[in-house]
């Protein structure tokens, strides 16, 4: 997910979650290959070449997902405490094939999401 600390350049703040982890899962692919970092850890692994970040706001990459929409609108409907957070008025269809829909736009189908690659080495 986004660490980004805006949705998008205009959009509103990231949530303080996603930007904390998402910083702290990209060092620690960084740092699993530098065996002097944490070497109580074990040896250097040097195996993660690539880091792909879903919903940047500055996309490298896209998916298309128009054959998979229904599993993605399905598992996030079971996602109930998550909801019910966010209060009644969420809609998971509508949200996920909007988001979707208009990242698809931008990559040539009907529905994709997005991804920023980033190096690991």
């Amino acid at each position: 997910m986004s660490f980004e600390l805006t949705w998008a350049d205009d959009g509103p703040v990231n949530h303080s979650d996603h930007r904390a982890i998402g910083m702290a899962v990209l060092d620690a692919c960084r740092d699993a290959a530098n065996g002097w970092v944490f070497p109580e850890a074990g040896p250097a692994w040097t195996g993660i070449r690539q880091i792909y970040v879903g919903f940047s706001g500055r996309p490298t990459h896209f998916t298309d997902v128009t054959a998979t929409i229904e599993a993605g609108i399905t598992s996030l409907r079971a996602h109930r405490a998550y909801l019910d957070g966010l209060g009644g008025d969420f809609d998971p269809d509508k949200f996920l094939r909007a988001s979707a829909a208009a990242t698809g736009s931008k990559a040539g189908c009907e529905y994709a999401v997005s991804f920023r690659r980033y190096p690991a080495g």
